[in-house]
Formats: C-alpha cells, sequence, structure tokens
C-alpha cells in the first residue's frame, strides 16, 4: 500500500489538507520576503546618493518620520507573519491529532473501514481487513474493491455504491466478500461520501462489519424453529404450514389432491424403559431414515415456510410433531407399506 494511503484519503489530484496548509504557508512566507524587501528597498532609497533633500530642520524631521514608519510597518508586519506562522503551526498540530486518533481507532475498530475512489481504486483498507479476511495491505493494494465480493453479489454491491454518489446517502446492505482461505464471509456494510472542496464527492468511506457467526445463528435458529432437533424432521409447525398450503391449493384447483398419514409407533415407551432413551431416541432416527426412503416424490426437508407457493404435486412432507409420532402430507398418496418393512434387527 502506498504511502498516501496510510496517511490520507485524498489522490494526486484532490490536495488533502495538510497539502492546502502547506500551499498557505509557502505563500504566507513568500508574502513576508516580498514585503520586507519593498519596506527594506523604501527605507535604503531614502539613503541613495541621488536623492537630494533639503538640509532645514523640517525637511530632516519629515525624514526620519519617513524612516521610522516604514520600520514601524516592518515590525508590524514581522509581529503579523509570527502571529501566521504560529495559527498554522497550531493548524497542523491539531491535523496532526485528527490523524493519530483516526489512525488508532482504525487501527483498533472491529469493523473494516475502506476508503475508494470514485473509480473504486482502494485508498485505505484498515488493519481489520488482514485480521478478518486474511489479506495482507499489499495483496489488497493490487486488487480493486470488487475483486473479492461474490459474484452473484457484484451489481448489488455495484448499485449501492451508485446510489450514494446520486443521493450522499448510503443504505445498509449485506453480501457475501471471498476470504483468503477460500470460504466466503458475509458483511454488513454502510457508505458514507467523502465531500470534496468544490461541492463533488472525492470518494467513499465504508464501513464493514462481519456477521457471518450472526447469520449462521440466525439460520440455526430458524431452522430449529421449523424442524425437529432430532430427527431433522420437519416439526409441527412447518407442517401445518405445509397443510394449510395444501388446503388453499385444493380450493383452487379442483383437480388437486392431497392425503394425511398419521403413523404411530406401539409399545415406543417400552423400548425407552427398557434400552434407555438414547437407544430410544436412535430407533426414532432409524424409523425417520427408513420412512423418507418409502416416500415417493421430492422429500421437503430443507426450505423455508412459503405461504404463497404454489404446492406442486409430489411435494411430500414427513414431519414428527413430537414423541413417536409421525405424519406424512402426501399430495399423491404412494407408499408402498408392504415393501417398508421396519424389521428390528435390521435398526
Amino acid at each position: 500500500m502506498s504511502d498516501k494511503s496510510q496517511t490520507g484519503v485524498s489522490n494526486d489530484r484532490t490536495p488533502s489538507p495538510i497539502r492546502q496548509l502547506d500551499a498557505r504557508e509557502w505563500w504566507l512566507w513568500g508574502l513576508a520576503v516580498a514585503v520586507t524587501l519593498v519596506l527594506t528597498f523604501g527605507i535604503l532609497s531614502l539613503t541613495f546618493p541621488g536623492l537630494h533633500w533639503a538640509t532645514d530642520e523640517v525637511h530632516s524631521q519629515t525624514l526620519k518620520e519617513w524612516v521610522r514608519g516604514l520600520a514601524a510597518l516592518v515590525l508590524l508586519f514581522d509581529v503579523y507573519t509570527v502571529y501566521q506562522h504560529l495559527q498554522l503551526q497550531r493548524i497542523r498540530r491539531r491535523f496532526a491529532e485528527q490523524e493519530r486518533l483516526f489512525h488508532l481507532i482504525s487501527e483498533n475498530a472491529a469493523d473494516m473501514i475502506a476508503v475508494v475512489d470514485p473509480h473504486g481504486r482502494r485508498l485505505y483498507n484498515s488493519p481489520a481487513y488482514q485480521r478478518i479476511l486474511g489479506y495482507t495491505p499489499d495483496e489488497l493494494a493490487a486488487t480493486s474493491s470488487m475483486e473479492q465480493v461474490h459474484p452473484d453479489d457484484r451489481a448489488r454491491v455495484l448499485e449501492a455504491a451508485r446510489k450514494v454518489y446520486v443521493t450522499g446517502r448510503g443504505d445498509r446492505i449485506q453480501y457475501r466478500i471471498r476470504h483468503k482461505d477460500g470460504s466466503w464471509r458475509v458483511l454488513e456494510s454502510m457508505a458514507s461520501t467523502i465531500p470534496g472542496s468544490d461541492g463533488d464527492t472525492q470518494g467513499l468511506i465504508i464501513a464493514n462489519r462481519d456477521i457471518t457467526e450472526r447469520k449462521h445463528a440466525e439460520a440455526l435458529l430458524e431452522h430449529r424453529t421449523f424442524y425437529d432437533g432430532l430427527t431433522n424432521l420437519p416439526n409441527q409447525a412447518l407442517f401445518l404450514d405445509r397443510l394449510q398450503r395444501a388446503v388453499g391449493v385444493s380450493r383452487r384447483h379442483r383437480d388437486f389432491r392431497f392425503a394425511v398419514v398419521f403413523i404411530d409407533i406401539d409399545q415406543f415407551k417400552v423400548v425407552n424403559d427398557s434400552l434407555g432413551r438414547t437407544l430410544g431416541d436412535e430407533l426414532l432416527i432409524q424409523i425417520a431414515r427408513r420412512l423418507t426412503a418409502c416416500l415417493r416424490g421430492s422429500y421437503t426437508i430443507s426450505r423455508e415456510p412459503n405461504r404463497d407457493a404454489a404446492c406442486p404435486p409430489g411435494d411430500h412432507t414427513l414431519a414428527r410433531p413430537g414423541g413417536d409420532e409421525f405424519i406424512v402430507l402426501a399430495s399423491e398418496l404412494r407408499l408402498d407399506f408392504e415393501n417398508c418393512v421396519l424389521e428390528p434387527d435390521a435398526l
């Protein structure tokens, strides 16, 4: 990463506040030298041999007043120059303190902070990028800001960036980004613009937060909401949603038929009491697998409930509402129970 990426967010075409301060300081010293030379020349010109001043007391007093006035102007201007120099030094110290605080915050922030120019080139990446994604600053500097974004999410990210440039307000978006080890992480991103001196946008400041673990936890919680923790079959809540969908489809389509089959394991309590709950749970798992194999058609097990979706023919749902009970929702009843024998010695 270049030095300018480490110390500021501006490129070569846009002067940073530090550069503007340097230019102001050079202008001040140049003006001081010019005015000092002019006033010095004015003082010396009073003593040039070509100038013949009268020798009477009045003209002599006038000459002294001119010299004193010019000397006073030189002194006042020198005081003004020193004052302006002290002000510039104060501003410079303030900028240095702000820059130190910026680096201190960005280097210790849990979120990843990035600065990009309007062409998508990286100007700054906080150290959190290497800690979270594994990329070194040199590796990031060699790629564009879209290089690691998932191909399916790039259009959405570019559209969000375009909206920020147009409106000046960014929306919070989520997208996937590739880790150095090849895995995909989920980021939550918020962008804001960097205003230029002429009112245009000089780039974007993007704050990225890694929410991969949160998304996994949400997916797990959602899965546990609709699926049985032991057999991984749909639970009663998801089954009722499927049943409601089937009823709705049957009302809209007269030729649609479905069936509900209740399956109960006889004397399952005896197995639990005699062999223990561990073997009883294993028995339920094996029964769920055998019943799943008996179903003909596509077995619905890993989709979230969608009340607006149609229930296609052959979409069967095997659910476990609890205990030793199983329920089958079949749009076409094609369960071959004669060939689906659960022999105890095969479990």
